[in-house]
């Protein structure tokens, strides 16, 4: 999954929608400036690098914890992937979405759980000799370079 897989999964859990339209808020400089979102994934982000784990647990984590409308926690790959135990990967492209424009980024733990799921894909993807699934969420280039 990407960094806007990522957002958007993470909004839709909480509130049922994504919080911005990236073609109405791009040309007027307005993008990414949903507070919420980028307090929220930053703070994950922190306490995932602390605790030696990656963003797609950490996320599906913090998701789990909370009390959600059920249509929008049925909605969240990350929460519903995090309760089976199936390993979700987030790669980020540092300077792309919300949790990057927001005061609180910390570009070394946003680093650090990108790198973490990034090895974590690596030895996923090393042990499909025998099948597998490998799910692209949210990206024509990064994703599948990435594979």
């Amino acid at each position: 999954m990407n960094g806007a897989a990522l957002v958007h999964d993470f909004e839709i859990a909480l509130s049922g929608a994504t919080s911005e339209d990236v073609d109405a808020s791009l040309p007027s400089g307005e993008f990414g400036m949903a507070t919420e979102t980028g307090l929220f994934l930053n703070q994950i982000a922190v306490t995932a690098t602390f605790n030696g784990i990656g963003y797609g647990e950490a996320v599906g984590k913090f998701l789990s914890a909370r009390k959600l409308q059920q249509q929008n926690a049925a909605a969240s790959i990350l929460l519903q992937a995090y309760k089976l135990k199936i390993p979700v990967t987030i790669h980020l492209a540092i300077g792309t979405d919300i949790p990057h424009m927001h005061p609180m980024a910390d570009g070394a733990s946003l680093g650090a759980v990108s790198l973490h799921d990034f090895r974590l894909f690596c030895a996923l993807v090393a042990k499909m000799d025998n099948g597998g699934a490998y799910l692209n969420w949210g990206s024509a280039v990064i994703l599948p370079e990435i594979f």
